[in-house]
């Protein structure tokens, strides 16, 4: 470990050290540093850390390039994104926002993608510098009176398998209070599941602050645990409000893929989802999921018929420096959400010259479409976008349309 990492991972030790003390102390002598918390919070936002990444795009092979300005954990799942585990990074440090591209381009003269957070209050400027905004989180919502019957409906086949697996493997449930068992769930459920499913684009709440949360009944307020057999396998803390209740935090039992294969992750969300129902909520809030369409925890949570939202927090713009192949690929291979003017849409990227039937438009469609976007639409790498229009499906016009690649690409260059 060269000096440079020994300082960050020093840094990083004190950072959660400090928070851990932070919320061991008493509420009163909390707030007064309160002020200093969010001023190092909009100092991270406003002067973020910079890195290039270079490598080949995963799927493509080709080289790309990629400027990122932002959080690191967030940078680490843009790095997944584009190559996989395999890139070079260059760290060029801290610099203001409004800076960002000309203090990087020296060093990432080459790359083809600009990606900067930025706070979500930049929406309006983001347009007019010709950033694409792609929300760095988006929320779930299930309004239970309206959803009920589709909830549970058996011709749901997704749903109908995991009810099969909790069944087969006699999966129960246990609402828990106890501090013993939050600690349980959290250093044997939590922390492995987080860190392995993951990895380095995770962040990881301290013990101090779950417990503190826990025992005020604030962030979170129940624990819902899953049992095979008499042991506990997996959990996932709740908090309950007025009208909704919200599934927040998940874990399974030191991370273990036979629990996944034995459907422990749907049964959390399958009980938790039935305790919150009997409890009489109108609404359940499912929480966060990345942006990008193939992102897993987004692609489950689809089958229960969430309606997703952009959250108030800062987003990811993208500028294009240069449509590389290596860009192209990693556009196509990476579909995602992005905000204008109409709200959230959906952005799948077509090879060129792709035949596409209506058949075909009708699968992209239902591996892609999320309830809450305004439109999904399919943009092609070549000149074919007109010719396609008629293959898009009649009962499918008004919620899915094909476009030139280029119509979006201008507007990020």
């Amino acid at each position: 470990m060269d000096s440079q990492d020994s300082r960050k991972a020093t840094i990083a030790e004190l950072i959660r050290r400090g928070k851990a003390i932070y919320w061991k102390m008493p509420a009163p002598l909390r707030w007064p540093l309160f002020p200093v918390k969010m001023i190092c919070k909009l100092f991270t936002v406003v002067r973020p850390d910079v890195w290039i990444m270079r490598g080949n795009e995963q799927f493509g092979g080709q080289p790309l390039g990629i400027i990122f300005a932002g959080l690191e954990i967030d940078k680490n799942y843009i790095r997944t994104l584009a190559f996989g585990d395999s890139c070079r990074e260059q760290r060029l440090g801290r610099t203001w926002l409004w800076n960002v591209r000309k203090a990087s381009m020296k060093s990432g003269h080459d790359c083809a993608l600009l990606v900067i957070e930025a706070p979500h209050c930049s929406a309006v400027l983001s347009r007019r510098l010709k950033y694409l905004l792609i929300p760095t989180w988006v929320d779930g919502e299930l309004n239970i009176a309206a959803e009920r019957a589709a909830i549970f409906k058996t011709s749901n086949k997704s749903l109908r398998s995991d009810l099969c697996r909790i069944r087969r493997h006699n999966l129960q449930y246990e609402a828990a209070q106890s501090l013993s068992q939050l600690d349980d769930f959290y250093h044997n459920m939590y922390l492995p599941y987080t860190t392995s499913a993951h990895g380095d684009s995770s962040k990881i709440m301290t013990y101090g602050y779950v417990k503190a949360e826990f025992k005020k009944r604030g962030l979170f307020t129940d624990l819902i645990l899953i049992k095979e057999n008499g042991q506990y396998i997996a959990g996932i803390l709740l908090c309950c409000e007025k009208d909704r209740g919200k599934l927040s935090t998940l874990g399974v039992k030191d991370g273990n893929l036979d629990y996944l294969d034995h459907g422990a992750v749907a049964a959390a969300y399958h009980f938790a989802v039935q305790y919150l129902v009997d409890k009489g909520y109108a609404k359940i809030d499912f929480g966060g999921s990345r942006a990008f369409l193939k992102d897993g925890v987004l692609r489950y949570k689809r089958k229960w018929h969430q309606q997703v939202s952009s959250r108030k927090e800062p987003a990811f713009l993208l500028k294009v420096l240069s449509q590389t192949p290596g860009l192209m690929g990693f556009l196509a291979n990476n579909p995602f959400m992005y905000k204008d003017a109409a709200g959230l849409k959906g952005a799948v990227f077509l090879e060129a010259g792709k035949p596409l039937a209506k058949r075909d438009c009708a699968d992209i469609y239902r591996q892609f479409h999320v309830e809450g976007m305004s439109k999904l639409v399919l943009y092609r790498f070549d000149d074919t976008a007109g010719a396609a229009a008629g293959s898009v499906p009649p009962e499918l016009a008004d919620k899915m349309t094909i476009a030139p690649a280029e119509s979006l690409l201008q507007t990020m260059r």
